[in-house]
């Protein structure tokens, strides 16, 4: 089983926010919820009914779907390096502060790990059947779109790309300790992946 496939005459879904909208599903089953999720309806801005959210993790979605359903659809997500991870949330975070903004350096410092690991595992194991890789978005999409024969996904929209200034890398907001908390915090990821800095 699989999600429904977009058709053509839809047009494509824009990005931005939470993917999971008030709708009036009155009479649907839960597949029926599910498949309209999973095909990205965004035009209708409320909050979602049912209890999915953005960044759930796979363990609670599981016990919130039905069996058949987290067994056979096909599940993924999306991963990116944790170090242009944390650069991608402090400019996001950033985005309104002016000239109150820290440095990336001390926002790191006083910041939480912002991992993703949990999301698509349980007890260190994959409970996804793919992890797309971030730096190679368009063609794990495109791979992934054809083996559910589903249409090309290149429209797909580069949320949040603006924050970021020019085409500054991700290492030059790093000094060796910053690196290095990186490194030991996402290690798990940072091992599966073999990302290095």
């Amino acid at each position: 089983m699989r999600p429904t496939p977009v058709t053509e005459d839809r047009a494509a879904p824009q990005c931005g926010g939470p993917r999971n909208y008030l709708h009036d599903r009155t009479g649907w089953s839960l597949a029926d919820r599910i498949a309209w999720q999973l095909r990205g309806d965004l035009s209708l801005k409320s909050r979602p009914a049912i209890g999915f959210f953005g960044h759930v993790r796979g363990v609670d979605l599981r016990e919130r779907l039905p069996a058949r359903v987290w067994r056979d659809y096909f599940k993924f997500t999306i991963e990116r390096n944790p170090w242009d991870r944390q650069v991608s949330h402090y400019f996001w975070r950033m985005r309104r502060a002016g000239a109150r903004k820290p440095s990336f350096g001390d926002y790191f410092r006083a910041s939480a790990p912002l991992g993703n690991w949990e999301i698509y595992t349980e007890r260190d194991a994959l409970i996804v059947d793919k992890v797309l890789r971030y730096e190679t978005l368009q063609a794990d999409l495109a791979a992934t779109a054809a083996m559910l024969g589903l249409p090309d996904l290149q429209h797909v929209a580069r949320a949040k790309t603006s924050h970021r200034p020019g085409n500054a890398s991700y290492r030059d907001f790093y000094d060796d300790a910053l690196r290095d908390r990186v490194a030991r915090s996402y290690a798990r990821e940072i091992d599966h992946f073999g990302w290095t800095f």
